[in-house]
């Protein structure tokens, strides 16, 4: 049951709440209860939020006061290290040949193999942020040459796990770490190259997140991202609950900088010092490259 990413921004100041919420729901549904999940949730959010001028009043809270705060978009049961969350997260240590299937399989992924290979061009010491279900990772892994080292972040410590299974099971090196996006432990000029495959699609504070990745980038290092053309499939059900369009939903996302066009990525990365170096459209999805000066 994944409810978005997006909650995190409604309820920043009453976060622990929410998580109170989501944990006794969580232990209360199956996994497949996923649209019975989500009508208790849009009625929980309905009473903490009852109409729309409650709703923008939070988004215009968040984007003048809010900030990074340590909670899984994708599993809110993982963000602690309780010894119930370690067996889970080592569970996937053994999902490596799943992960290869689900690579083979996915029908969609046109732009996978292009992605791949730009983020390897480089060689060496490689970063990639955001694991998630680990389709970028595999792809990669598949790819690597036995000298080349991946490391792999994710705030999510079960995700960062599914790059440790992944790795073992191509027989590659590298490692998964649990770590926060905007505040990573890792020395300035770490990395030859620093990807994410989509995973800025589901960051909070994209700018924060692209300043950390050209901190942690070498000099002439490559930035690789794999991301879609709008960030407004994942939040949809939160703006349909009080009637508001697309349109307005992507200025809100921006404003809260819970999504960044193409154009406001570029301008991000301009302003770290780092220029495109090549673009490849795949429909609704696209493969940016940039190198820091």
């Amino acid at each position: 049951m994944v409810f978005g990413e997006f909650r995190e921004i409604l309820f920043f100041r009453e976060i622990k709440e929410m998580i109170r919420f989501e944990t006794e729901l969580r232990a209360r549904l199956r996994p497949d209860e996923s649209e019975k999940a989500w009508a208790e949730t849009a009625k929980y959010i309905k009473t903490k939020i009852p109409d729309r001028e409650e709703f923008v009043k939070r988004i215009e809270d968040y984007a003048q006061n809010g900030k990074p705060v340590w909670y899984s978009g994708r599993n809110p049961g993982c963000d602690d290290l309780s010894d119930n969350q370690l067996i889970k997260a080592y569970t996937n240590l053994f999902r490596g040949a799943e992960r290869e299937k689900m690579l083979a399989n996915a029908a969609w992924a046109t732009h996978i193999d292009y992605y791949a290979e730009k983020v390897l061009e480089r060689g060496g010491m490689t970063l990639e942020m955001t694991v998630g279900a680990g389709l970028g990772t595999a792809a990669v892994a598949s790819k690597m040459a036995d000298k080349d080292f991946l490391t792999c972040v994710d705030i999510d410590f079960k995700c960062a796990k599914n790059a440790d299974g992944i790795l073992a099971h191509f027989g590659k090196r590298g490692v998964g770490i649990a770590t926060s996006l905007w505040n990573m432990p890792f020395e300035d000029g770490t990395f030859s190259t620093v990807c994410s495959h989509f995973g800025i699609d589901e960051c909070r504070e994209i700018g924060a997140v692209l300043s950390e990745a050209a901190r942690v980038l070498k000099p002439g290092g490559r930035l690789v991202l794999a991301s879609n053309e709008s960030g407004y499939r994942r939040t949809k059900h939160y703006f349909d609950l009080y009637g508001i369009a697309r349109k307005d939903a992507l200025k809100m996302l921006k404003q809260v900088r819970h999504y960044a066009d193409k154009k406001q990525i570029d301008g991000i990365m301009s302003g770290l010092g780092i220029r495109e170096i090549f673009y490849k459209s795949f429909g609704e999805r696209y493969v940016a490259g940039y190198e820091k000066a």
